[in-house]
C-alpha cells in the first residue's frame, strides 16, 4: 500500500507489481486537493475496492508526511507535543520537518513503528519490502535546491528517473 497525506492526498494498493486500486481523497470528500492529515478515507476505499482488510497488508510506503503525535517517540518531539500526547489529543506532526531540523534522515529515530502499525490497524509484521530498505541511504549532508532550479529541471529529472526505475 502507498499513502500520501499531503495536499492532494490519496492511497494505492499493489499486489505483485500490479495496481489493484487507487483513490484520491478529494473523490471521497468532494474537496479539491483535500489532504494534509493522516486519517484518510482513501486508505479504506482502496482496501474495499480490492476486497482486503488492513490485516492483509504486507507493506506500507509513505511519502514525506505528517503522522499522529501518538506514533512518535516521546524524546523525538517538542515539549508541546509531549503534552498533547500525554493528554491523548489528536495532532499530526511533520516527520520531514523533524528529520531536516535534526539533520537525521532515519525515520526510526523519530517514529515508534509498532505504535504506528497499531494506530493503522496493521499486522505487527507489516513493513517496507526489503527492496526499499536494501537501497536506502542516509546522506551525510541534506541537499537543498532553489525553487527555480527545481522548476527548470523537474521534467528532465522525472524522465531520467522513469528511465532508470521503469527501464
Amino acid at each position: 500500500m502507498g499513502i500520501h497525506t499531503g495536499h492532494d492526498a490519496g492511497a494505492c494498493l499493489f499486489a505483485n507489481n500490479t495496481l489493484l486500486a487507487f483513490c484520491k481523497e478529494e473523490r471521497l470528500s468532494r474537496i479539491k486537493n483535500d489532504g494534509g492529515f493522516f486519517e484518510l478515507e482513501s486508505v479504506d476505499e482502496v482496501l474495499r475496492i480490492a476486497g482486503l482488510s488492513r490485516q492483509q497488508v504486507d507493506a506500507v510506503a509513505f511519502t514525506r508526511m505528517k503522522f499522529p503525535v501518538s506514533c512518535f517517540r516521546i524524546d523525538a518531539v517538542p515539549l508541546k507535543d509531549v503534552r498533547r500526547k500525554l493528554l491523548g489529543q489528536q495532532r499530526d506532526r511533520s516527520l520531514a520537518s523533524l528529520m531536516l531540523r535534526r539533520r537525521n534522515l532515519d525515520a526510526g529515530v523519530f517514529l515508534d513503528f509498532s505504535r504506528l502499525r497499531k494506530h493503522m490497524g496493521l499486522r505487527t509484521d507489516a513493513a517496507l519490502p526489503p527492496e526499499f530498505t536494501a537501497f536506502a541511504t542516509t546522506p551525510d549532508q541534506v541537499l537543498s535546491l532553489p525553487a527555480e532550479e527545481i522548476g527548470a529541471n523537474r521534467d528532465d529529472w522525472i524522465e531520467e528517473w522513469n528511465a532508470i526505475v521503469l527501464g
